[in-house]
């Protein structure tokens, strides 16, 4: 893993530690708040990485879970409450540490959203967060949700126009998505790009 921090280059080779697997996942390195302390995940762990005095990346935090080749690390966030949000195949999960804001303790799954009426070929292919905290995910159907940070509440659930028009309807949508700071939310699908539009008054 190589990390470009404030435009230095810390070049440091680290292994994940993970359960025996054929592959792994791509993984993105997520600072919380503090920059300080780094976010990530694989197939088969969550983990923190710290960097020291030297630069020098080190991890320091691991919750081993069941391997899950379907895992995608390449999607997460921070939020402002120290909470890691990240997604498995059709389930969006939300991690921290027992002690909050303390990497000291162990990491601890706080609590999971499965994707609603998913179909056994559906996976959540992005995952991102508005300017007013919310969490917005997609499917490989060109599914768009809006959901609150507690999960608790989803807000709007939308199916993109095309679905039925293209040969392969399970992946109609590949990869992940754009959000600007007034709640668009651009996604490109097979066929075309594609807006929808968050607006938290009107959910």
């Amino acid at each position: 893993i190589g990390l470009n921090w404030k435009g230095n280059v810390s070049a440091t080779l680290l292994h994940i530690p993970r359960r025996p697997a054929s592959v792994m996942d791509p993984i993105s390195l997520v600072f919380d708040e503090s920059n300080k302390l780094i976010w990530a995940s694989s197939v088969s762990s969550v983990l923190q990485l710290e960097l020291d005095e030297s630069s020098q990346l080190n991890i320091t935090n691991v919750h081993f879970r069941d391997i899950d080749l379907r895992y995608h690390g390449a999607y997460s966030f921070s939020t402002s409450n120290h909470t890691y949000i990240a997604a498995s195949k059709s389930v969006i999960e939300a991690y921290a540490n027992e002690k909050f804001n303390d990497p000291s303790t162990r990491i601890t799954k706080l609590r999971e959203y499965p994707l609603p009426n998913a179909t056994d070929d559906e996976h959540i292919v992005g995952l991102s967060i508005t300017h007013d905290n919310t969490i917005i995910f997609a499917s490989s159907y060109g599914r768009v949700g809006a959901l609150s940070q507690d999960f608790s509440t989803c807000y709007s659930l939308v199916q993109l126009p095309g679905n039925d028009t293209v040969a392969l309807p399970q992946h109609m949508v590949s990869n992940s998505f754009a959000v600007d700071s007034q709640g668009g939310i651009y996604i490109v699908s097979s066929i075309s790009m594609h807006k929808v539009q968050w607006d938290s008054e009107k959910q």
